[in-house]
């Protein structure tokens, strides 16, 4: 059970760490100095964990030149200065002002937004993409991670409002991120009176079925637990897990994203709050059983089930990747007519 149900929390996910002294150095890694306040960036496109780590006495970071394939690491620059709003919370790399549609992406657990953000490329010009960042990772590694659902919500809908109210849009959560885009969704609809076109939830239980319950003991696993199963999940680079600064932060970040669900109430939302929108849930066919059918009560609209080929990230599969692409793009698309 701990591995069906921690692996719907963690995930191979783009991580970003500085390297300073983590990594020997290779002909295709240079050292590189930054202004003080500045952050290097490295990719690990099938890592565990997307957060930033920053050693505070170093301004002086190893970064890759092109990718380096042993490792699955790419060189994706520096971030600079503070951020506020918008920017802090919401991150959209491919502006398309004339979109159709606002597709919002909500990661994992300890998820970062560098894989949702290159979805913003892979789209037609009907759709714009945009990726949620919580607090203590990447460019807010600084901040608190948030302490409850009320406060991911009033950040998320404070960032998003107006341009929600704009035009059309839609959610697509993962795991931990389908929990937190279905809770901003129910806020969207009693507070705004504005619901999605459609709601895309992946890898994840219906948050009234038996599994879903059985959360509230994932902080009472033990750390060693935890890495064991990072180990299982694969993708993680050795030299990360190696390194004791990455553990203790990579367990801390899973652990303080998964106590946000443990503040909210799911129930009492389920029964207040019935969307008119579509509702299309995905899962990779390797996975334990979520009980998918359990959230298409949440709708009175359409609703569909698709098991893609592959585990818990089956969604990082460049050939799901396409499906997931394309059957977004065409749900979007019918719905805005």
């Amino acid at each position: 059970m701990f591995q069906s149900l921690f692996g719907m929390f963690c995930a191979s996910d783009p991580a970003f760490f500085p390297v300073h002294g983590l990594l020997p150095l290779r002909k295709d890694i240079k050292q590189v100095t930054l202004p003080p306040g500045s952050y290097s960036f490295l990719t690990c496109r099938t890592g565990f964990a997307s957060h930033l780590l920053r050693h505070k006495k170093f301004d002086s970071f190893f970064s890759l030149r092109g990718t380096d394939s042993a490792l699955g690491l790419s060189f994706l620059g520096t971030c600079t200065g503070d951020f506020s709003g918008m920017e802090k919370a919401i991150v959209r790399p491919f502006k398309r002002p004339n979109a159709l549609c606002r597709l919002i992406c909500f990661p994992w657990a300890g998820g970062g937004t560098s894989h949702f953000a290159q979805w913003g490329k892979l789209f037609s010009s009907s759709i714009e993409v945009s990726v949620v960042r919580l607090p203590g990772r990447e460019s807010r590694v600084k901040e608190p991670f948030a302490k409850d659902m009320t406060a991911v919500i009033n950040e998320i809908t404070g960032a998003l409002l107006k341009d929600l109210q704009e035009k059309p849009f839609a959610f697509f959560g993962h795991s931990f991120g389908a929990y937190i885009s279905y809770a901003v969704a129910v806020h969207l609809k009693e507070k705004h009176g504005l619901e999605p076109i459609h709601l895309f939830l992946s890898g994840a239980y219906a948050p009234h079925s038996e599994a879903f319950l059985l959360m509230g003991k994932v902080n009472e696993v033990k750390d060693e637990d935890i890495l064991e199963h990072v180990k299982f999940l694969g993708g993680t680079p050795s030299e990360f897990l190696k390194n004791e600064d990455i553990r203790k932060h990579l367990i801390l970040t899973v652990r303080e994203d998964v106590s946000i669900l443990q503040t909210y109430c799911f129930e009492e939302a389920e029964r207040k709050t019935i969307f008119s929108c579509d509702v299309t849930c995905f899962d990779g066919s390797e996975e334990t059983v979520h009980d998918a059918e359990a959230w298409l009560n949440i709708t009175r609209g359409d609703t569909s089930i698709y098991s893609l080929p592959g585990g818990h990230f089956y969604l990082l599969d460049p050939s799901n990747e396409i499906f997931l692409i394309k059957h977004i793009t065409k749900c979007i698309e019918n719905a805005a007519l």
